[in-house]
């Protein structure tokens, strides 16, 4: 039997927050591995969109532009993290974990963020699927893995 698990969670510290990576850090569970990932300015929006591009509740051509522009502020560095959750309850496509951990070090770094916007602290993927997904991109980019 492989020791192979494909039943984890994706989480990108956006580059905006990496001052307040480990605290952040220590806010994810079950940490399986943490990448480094480096995506250029040009590369930028082809990126955010192929994260969000399983995401069906993200209104993308509203929400994701200015999420590119104001990331597009900051360095070409973002953290890749690979998490489990215990006992996920996953509804209609959505781990009630996932987007509760998300909007916990949403609301506790956000006044820490000069000129916040919403989603530049981290991305959260909401189920398995888009965990793989986001994973994946991790060894496409143009950074060190």
């Amino acid at each position: 039997m492989s020791s192979y698990n494909l039943n984890y969670f994706s989480l990108i510290i956006w580059n905006p927050a990496l001052y307040f990576k480990n605290d952040i850090i220590r806010e994810i569970p079950n940490i399986q591995d943490i990448k480094e990932i480096e995506i250029n300015k040009g590369q930028l929006h082809n990126f955010i969109f192929e994260v969000y591009k399983l995401d069906t509740r993200c209104s993308h051509n509203i929400v994701l532009p200015p999420k590119i522009a104001r990331l597009k502020e900051h360095g070409d560095n973002h953290l890749l993290i690979k998490f489990e959750i215990s006992n996920p309850i996953i509804r209609n496509g959505v781990c009630d974990q996932a987007v509760t951990l998300k909007e916990v070090i949403r609301a506790k770094y956000r006044e820490k963020i000069n000129n916040y916007i919403k989603d530049i602290i981290v991305h959260v993927a909401d189920n398995y699927e888009q965990s793989r997904h986001i994973w994946g991109l991790g060894g496409i980019t143009n950074g060190h893995t």
